[in-house]
């Protein structure tokens, strides 16, 4: 298939983009600033999940996302440009990078392709300061990409990026460019199936420790002295080979394709992957949707099992409490960024594959001045994944949890230059590191809360990683 009808002739597609360089070149000499130079293309039909198994090495930043429903999957490898911070500020400063960073770039999209243009993709983790600081996650990461492969309902768009400063020798980037993106639209694009270990390990020493963890903490709300908090759980699991992250999302997508499927990598070679229900918020077009979504049943095994749970779910004074506390804090928050939302409509179930949860989806539109990271920084954490009063939450959880959250239930996403952005939250996700793999799952305690209820809540929901990964 060739790669567009003005660009058939190769020697052409190598002059053109030799120009455009030379363009951003002329502007890097002229500035003494490094400019981004961004480059858009059509593509055969591809996986950009094969595309990242292909062409990310274990030491490089890597994004994945896929949403079967939006008919959507994107794939970002290396970067040309990076920020990260462990500073208070992480949003306020991950914002001046991106505004710096779309001012310095030149977008060639001369066809007007659909996800043409460059994102800047992104996870910041839960807790602003993390426990170790040393060869993991920061608290805000932020990257305009090498590769950006998105397929979408018209196709498969790559964008590819570079760096240009004055002194580039523009026509040996553009032959090594050109050469790159001909020999990756060239080849043949499907997950590589790994032979994973099930002589695997599960260390479930601290299992009974949750129950007598939200025994306490149900003491706290008996007294007054809390409303919520969401407590989670983490398994490791140790194998005799390195977790392939590829393969286990493929897995993940096979059997949980209905959820918001992720991952996202670190230069030391950790990934962090899930299938994720929940989204933060999502813009198209200055057009904000984000999503409370608390409260949950598991799926029945028969028909009229199944509406049983459902009417359960819907029917429960504490699981509609829990929700509404979701709902009421999304519209404060957005209320508190001068953004105003339409009314919501009753709840309504979001049934998944092996869960079902209580959901109430919130509309609005945006002006101009609202960058995606504000939304990020005002919305996270809901109620949802922390609890409330936040302050008080967010001590119980430290007190209670042995572990570091890291980017489990933290907002993970992309935006671009024009403001549209998606932004998941990162539960139902596993941090793989080599041979080892650390699983989490977390649930809501409110008032009326059983232990032996949330600790198989918490068991369900591992199930939805543990047995994908390979």
């Amino acid at each position: 298939m060739p790669v567009q009808s003005s660009f058939a002739d190769s020697l052409a597609g190598c002059q053109a983009l030799e120009a455009f360089l030379e363009d951003g070149r002329q502007l890097a000499d002229r500035s003494q600033t490094d400019r981004y130079v961004s480059f858009a293309f059509d593509s055969p039909n591809v996986d950009p999940l094969a595309i990242l198994q292909k062409l990310e090495c274990g030491n490089q930043l890597a994004f994945y996302y896929e949403n079967k429903s939006e008919q959507l999957a994107i794939a970002a490898i290396d970067h040309v440009a990076l920020f990260e911070s462990d500073q208070s500020d992480r949003f306020k400063a991950a914002r001046q990078f991106s505004e710096r960073c779309f001012a310095n770039l030149l977008s060639w999209n001369p066809f007007g392709l659909s996800y043409g243009k460059p994102h800047l993709f992104c996870g910041f983790t839960f807790f602003n300061r993390n426990r170790q600081h040393d060869r993991t996650f920061p608290s805000g990461t932020l990257f305009l990409p090498r590769w950006q492969v998105t397929r979408h309902d018209r196709g498969t768009t790559i964008v590819r990026n570079v760096v240009v400063r004055g002194s580039t020798e523009t026509g040996t980037l553009a032959q090594q460019v050109w050469g790159e993106i001909d020999a990756l639209m060239r080849s043949q694009h499907r997950v590589i199936p790994a032979i994973g270990s099930r002589d695997r390990q599960v260390d479930r020493r601290n299992i009974d420790r949750f129950k007598a963890t939200v025994t306490d903490v149900l003491e706290m709300i008996d007294r007054g002295d809390l409303n919520k908090a969401v407590l989670s759980h983490a398994v490791d699991l140790t194998a005799p080979q390195a977790f392939d992250a590829v393969n286990s999302l493929q897995n993940l997508r096979r059997r949980y394709g209905d959820c918001h499927l992720f991952l996202i990598g670190n230069r030391w070679g950790q990934r962090f992957i899930g299938a994720s229900p929940e989204r933060l918020f999502a813009i198209r077009q200055r057009r904000l949707v984000a999503d409370a979504l608390a409260g949950s049943a598991p799926r029945g095994t028969t028909a009229l099992d199944d509406i049983t749970h459902a009417e359960e779910l819907l029917s429960s004074p504490k699981e509609v409490r829990e929700h509404r506390v979701v709902v009421d804090f999304l519209l404060d928050r957005l209320r508190g960024l001068g953004i105003t939302p339409e009314p919501i409509k009753p709840i309504r179930l979001l049934q998944l594959s092996n869960i079902q949860h209580l959901w109430t989806p919130i509309y609005a539109d945006l002006t101009a001045n609202i960058h995606p990271l504000q939304l990020v920084e005002r919305l996270h954490p809901t109620p949802a994944v922390a609890g409330s009063p936040q302050s008080i939450a967010y001590r119980e959880i430290r007190r209670h949890e042995q572990f570091d959250r890291l980017l489990f239930a933290a907002p993970i996403g992309w935006f671009d230059a024009e403001g549209n952005a998606s932004f998941l939250v990162g539960i139902r996700s596993a941090l793989l590191d080599g041979c080892r793999a650390r699983l989490y799952a977390g649930a809501g305690i409110v008032a009326g809360s059983q232990p032996d209820r949330e600790l198989a809540e918490i068991e369900l929901k591992l199930r939805t990683t543990i047995n994908s990964l390979i």
